[in-house]
């Protein structure tokens, strides 16, 4: 076997944590735009 299952579930572990982080910055990248959408929508 390649990965032992610790060290592969370690790895995925930071691999979904730094997906998570990168979605979270790209939610609040464009958080901004879907309100100023939403509100021009509404009006």
């Amino acid at each position: 076997m390649l990965f032992s299952p610790s060290k592969f579930s370690s790895i995925l572990h930071k691999v979904g944590k730094s997906i998570t982080l990168f979605l979270n910055d790209f939610i609040a990248m464009l958080l901004p735009f879907l309100i100023d959408k939403q509100t021009f929508f509404i009006s």
